[in-house]
This record gives C-alpha cells, structure tokens and sequence, in this order.
C-alpha cells in the first residue's frame, strides 16, 4: 500500500487513550467549579480544536503518514495496529492507559496532505467519524480537528469531561507528534532512541543515545546486540515484571507451541516455566517479536555453551539451500566453517523465515 494511504488511521484514537488517562487521573486534573457542583454534566457529542504548529506540513503530514512508528510515537499508549483489509484500508487498533484496554476498527477516507475522514466501525466508539484538515500557515501548519462523537463502555466516560480537559489531551498529543517529527537526530541516533521507545517505553535518556549511537558508529556493537542489551536490563524487567507478567496457565497454547519449538531448535529442550512466563508473556503483550525471541536464544550463553551438534546433519545441509547459505556466510566472515549446531538452527530459521540473511551477517559479526 502506498504510504500517504496509511495517513492518521490512529491519530484520533489517541485521543480516546489521552483523554481515558484524564479519566482515570480525574481528582488532579479536572478544573475544580467555585459554585455548586453539577451533577449531571453535559454530555459531549461534537467536538471541535485547532492548533499551529512549527512544523512544515510536509514534514508533520509525513510523521503521521509513517504508520508503522505509531507505537514509537506514544509507546505506552498503542500496543499495535494491524491492516485487515488493505484494499478497503480498515485497521484494528489496540489502545491502552492505564492497564484499561480497548480495541476498535476503522475505516478511513483520504486526501492526502490535506484532509482525511475516519469512521469507526467497531469497537467503543463505533460510529464516531473524525475529520482531520492540514492548512499551511507560513511555515508552520494549522492543524483543524471535528468529531462527532459516539462512545459506549470503557469509553463513555469521555464524553461527560469538560471541554477544557478535552482539549488539554488533544493539544498534548499534538505536541507528541510534533516533538516526535522534529528530532535531529543522525540515523544511528534515531534507532537508539526508536529501540528505547520500543523496548523501555520512553525516549532515550541523553547518556544511552550518545553510548549506543557510538557503539554503532564505530561497527564495535549491532543492533541486535543493543536491543538484547536493553530487553535484558533491569529497567525493563522491573517494568515489565510490575505489570505484565501472566501466570504460566494463561498463555495460549499457541504461543507455548512456539516457545517449545524454537527452544528445541536452539537449545535442544522444551522451555522452561521461568522463560515459558517470561517470553510468553511479553509476546502476548506485544513486548518481544518472535524474531526478537530467536535472537535472544541464538546469542545465548547456553547456546553457545551446548556440545556439538551430535546428530548426522551433514547430508541434511549439504542438500538444503537455506543451511548452505548460512555454512558459507558463516566460511566468509571467520574463514572456516560452522559446527553443525550452528548451522542447524540458523538453517532452520532462516528456512522458515525468522530471520534474514542480514540479521544472520550481524550476528555472525559479532
């Protein structure tokens, strides 16, 4: 799909988690009335706000059209977007504040770099349509929103906030993006901080972007390397553990199947109930990719630490195209071959899939 198609399908969303953050907040937040409290407030139906912003409407049109950084963007808000339909352009979107979770499908209409209108199709706020102009304004942007609102369960607490709140959280998630879009960061600086928005949930402190920003300058570290680095430290795992962590009787038995697989495949055993909750967990969660999973085992110190490979695989590989190519990169890089536990499960998983060749560079750079 072209890009400029997938402009703001989560944008107005985030507005729905913004102000849910206001509702849970709402003691210290809300503006406090000096005459007699209003016990039935007004029910909000239409909403309209505008705002300029200092950044080209190219530049800013562009930030929102990048679907896939989304969940960079407002990492503790969005858990995932997914295309559905990508013909008619109809997203499932994944919304969270505060542990409350909802999910809502959307269908949206699009005139690129000026206009586009979103209706919810299902979900909390099903029916809602939300329509988004871009006006240039020097060289900033005047940015128009209009919502006609229609709420229900988790949600319909957002329609009797004060407007004043309402638009405090839109103003404030505006500025996310605008903030976001005006970076000047080099290439390796904007991955640093993307890893820790992905991972930790936040931008990259100033030390770990200058540390790790080197690191890859210099070729002395991967990104792969940071990124176990970071899933491994104790930030994310106080992070992670507070909040997440399902008990091993909760994760699906797909995602069990997944784990005993790819632990057979590395490390020649079932997962253990310790990295059974613990990987299960944060891939149900959308913490950890699948490919994240395999190259955390991959780099293992237990993997590493594993006899050879003892079983007749050389027939196997000698015939296999995906295991030939992982023996002969691997003769490249160290001038000699790989043991045969390396080349079965980097052949395997680069037959399947899970990684791909330049991932397989990068670790075998190491």
């Amino acid at each position: 799909m072209n890009k400029n198609n997938k402009i703001f399908v989560i944008f107005y969303f985030i507005l729905f988690v913004g102000v849910l953050g206001t509702i849970i907040s709402i003691d210290s937040t809300l503006d406090r009335p000096y005459g007699p409290i209003n016990l039935a407030p007004l029910q909000l139906s239409t909403i309209s706000y505008s705002k300029v912003v200092d950044v080209d409407k190219e530049i800013i049109f562009n930030t929102f059209a990048d679907f896939e950084k989304y969940p960079l963007v407002l990492p503790n808000n969005i858990l995932f977007v997914n295309n559905i339909s990508e013909e008619l352009l109809i997203y499932n979107i994944s919304l969270t504040e505060k542990n409350i979770k909802t999910n809502l499908t959307v269908e949206h209409i699009l005139e690129p770099y000026d206009k586009q209108v979103i209706k919810v199709t299902d979900g909390d706020a099903q029916g809602t349509t939300i329509t988004q102009t871009f006006e240039s304004n020097g060289n900033g942007t005047k940015i128009l929103i209009d919502i006609d609102l229609k709420t229900r369960g988790v949600l319909t607490p957002f329609t009797f906030l004060p407007q004043l709140n309402v638009n405090h959280a839109i103003d404030t998630i505006i500025t996310t993006f605008v903030d976001y879009s005006t970076r000047s960061y080099t290439q390796n600086e904007t991955i640093i901080d993307d890893l820790y928005r992905e991972i930790l949930q936040r931008p990259a402190d100033p030390q770990g972007l200058k540390k790790f920003s080197l690191l890859l300058d210099d070729g002395n570290m991967s990104v792969d390397e940071i990124r176990n680095i970071l899933i491994n430290s104790e930030e994310y795992a106080l992070k992670f553990l507070s909040s997440d962590l399902k008990d091993v009787s909760e994760i699906n038995i797909t995602t069990k199947d997944f784990l005993n697989d790819v632990y057979d495949i590395t490390l020649r055993r079932d997962v253990d109930p310790q990295g059974l909750q613990y990987f299960g967990s944060a891939l149900e969660n959308n913490k950890i990719s699948k490919k994240d999973i395999v190259v955390e085992l991959l780099v293992s110190n237990e993997f590493k630490s594993l006899p050879v490979e003892t079983r007749e695989l050389r027939e196997t590989y000698a015939s296999n195209p995906s295991w030939q190519i992982v023996n002969q990169t691997y003769y490249e890089i160290h001038s000699k071959y790989p043991n045969e536990k390396v080349i079965r499960a980097y052949g395997i998983f680069f037959e399947r899939g899970d990684i791909t060749l330049k991932e397989i560079i990068d670790l075998f750079e190491k």
